[in-house]
C-alpha cells in the first residue's frame, strides 16, 4: 500500500524535472495554435496562378475563421483576401490549400513589379490566434 502513495509524487517530480515526454506526436507548445505557410513557387508573372498550403494545429477542438490575405496595392486595397470558417480538431494537423490567379502588373490597379507578402492568421471571433506570412516576388511578362 505504501508503494501506490509514493508513486504519484514521484511522477510529478519526474515530469517538472523534464523526465517525462510528452506522448509521440504531440506538439510541445500545446497551449498555443500554431500555423505554417508555403506557396507552390517564391517567384510568379502575373496572371499566374499561385497556390498557397496552409497548415494548422490547435490545442483544444474548436471553430476559427482562417483569413488570408496579401499583395497590398498602392491604394492600400489587398488584391488577395478570403476568409474561411475552419473546424479544428484538437493535435489532428489540417491542411488547406487554395488557388489565386494573381493581379497583371500595372499602374491603374496600384500593382508594380515586386515583394509582396501573403499573411494567414486563425481568428475566433476578433482575437487574432496566430499568424504566419510568406513572400512572393510578382514579376511583369
Amino acid at each position: 500500500m505504501r508503494k501506490t502513495t509514493l508513486l504519484g509524487p514521484l511522477i510529478l517530480t519526474l515530469a517538472l524535472c523534464g523526465c517525462v515526454q510528452q506522448p509521440a506526436g504531440t506538439p510541445a507548445a500545446a497551449s498555443a495554435p500554431a500555423i505554417s505557410m508555403t506557396t507552390d513557387r517564391s517567384v510568379y508573372f502575373e496572371r499566374e496562378t499561385m497556390v498557397v498550403n496552409i497548415s494548422v494545429i490547435v490545442p483544444t477542438d474548436m471553430n476559427v475563421t482562417l483569413d488570408i490575405s496579401g499583395i497590398k496595392s498602392s491604394r492600400g486595397n489587398y488584391v488577395l483576401s478570403e476568409q474561411r470558417e475552419v473546424n479544428l480538431r484538437a493535435f489532428q494537423p489540417k491542411n488547406v490549400s487554395a488557388s489565386y490567379t494573381l493581379p497583371s502588373c500595372s499602374a491603374c490597379a496600384g500593382i508594380s513589379p515586386g515583394n509582396y507578402n501573403i499573411s494567414a492568421r486563425l481568428l475566433q471571433g476578433n482575437k487574432a490566434l496566430a499568424e504566419c506570412n510568406a513572400t512572393i516576388t510578382l514579376m511583369k511578362r
